[in-house]
């Protein structure tokens, strides 16, 4: 059971960085996001409704809990992906993500006070590493004034902001789990949430537009446009589903308040590597030795679930 636990977050974790990769790259093309993801919340829903829902066994219990959870996790999901974006716009790019990920040590809270499961010495030492490690890189940014590029202020409370709906998504998520499982057995879960999700874009996108003053029509998209929204409503599909049959799995293994301080780990080497790499962003002296903290926190976690 943690085996399949952990192949599943690993798995998670690689479909997350990819989608997060991309998210980053067209963070840079001229267009609305909001209506970038309203279109394709609602494809990924149309697509998650005939792939994964087994309509045979509607209705069943807990549905409206379903709901209700699922409904929460796409408003803080909405909000959360619009701070993601406009860090990445004011900011750092692999930072904003470090600390976005930092949100991940809530739900081990969460985790332990409210679900009741346990945390060794092993991994909350584990944790004051993270911290540590955390701490540094956003000491590090801050005294960092070089790089006239950065609008610090604007960025600081997109990222504080970022970072708190982070966590309530990710403890929503936590609570899906927890929902009666018949209710799980239909298989609503991705395209109850891509469509919860979608509709607040449609709402909001005309209020963007009018705020902007943009002269463009709404959904207006070039071709290369819509297939990446083909594309990434494909992989959001996806990730999605697997993410959710890893959260079931790490609630079975009595791991899931661990579940996403190691996602964020994890997926913040690979972020980190693509920034390097890719975009080519420079990493100092002290945020490299403040990253290896994260990973030796990450590691401690692990081994003090005997993962």
């Amino acid at each position: 059971m943690m085996v399949l636990a952990f192949s599943l977050l690993l798995l998670a974790t690689l479909l997350n960085t990819a989608l997060s990769i991309s998210t980053s790259v067209l963070s840079h093309e001229k267009f609305s996001f909001f209506q970038f993801y309203a279109v394709g919340y609602l494809l990924a829903s149309l697509l998650g409704g005939l792939v994964l829902v087994r309509w045979g066994r509607l209705p069943a219990e807990g549905l409206f809990m379903l709901f209700g959870v699922l409904l929460l996790m796409s408003v803080c999901n909405m909000l959360n992906m619009t701070m993601h974006l406009l860090s990445f716009k004011y900011g750092h790019n692999g930072l904003t993500t470090v600390i976005g990920n930092s949100s991940s040590l809530m739900t081990l809270a969460f985790g332990v006070f409210v679900l009741g499961e346990t945390a060794s010495i092993l991994s909350l030492t584990g944790v004051v590493f993270l911290l540590t490690g955390l701490t540094g890189i956003t000491l590090t940014q801050v005294h960092d004034k070089g790089n006239s590029q950065y609008d610090l202020r604007r960025w600081a409370l997109c990222v504080i902001a970022y970072w708190f709906m982070s966590s309530l998504v990710m403890i929503a998520s936590l609570l899906t789990s927890h929902v009666p499982k018949p209710a799980l057995d239909t298989g609503l879960r991705v395209p109850i949430l891509f469509l919860e999700t979608s509709l607040f874009y449609f709402i909001a996108s005309p209020i963007e537009k009018r705020l902007q003053r943009n002269p463009k029509p709404l959904f207006a998209f070039t071709p290369k446009q819509r297939v990446a929204i083909l594309l990434w409503s494909l992989l959001a599909v996806v990730q999605t589903a697997v993410l959710f049959l890893a959260l079931d799995e790490a609630n079975r293994a009595r791991i899931s308040a661990f579940f996403w301080p190691l996602t964020s780990g994890l997926g913040l080497f690979l972020f980190t590597l693509y920034s390097k790499w890719k975009l080519r962003e420079k990493y100092t002296i002290p945020i490299a030795l403040s990253m290896l903290s994260c990973a030796i926190g990450i590691v401690l976690i692990a081994a003090g679930k005997h993962i």
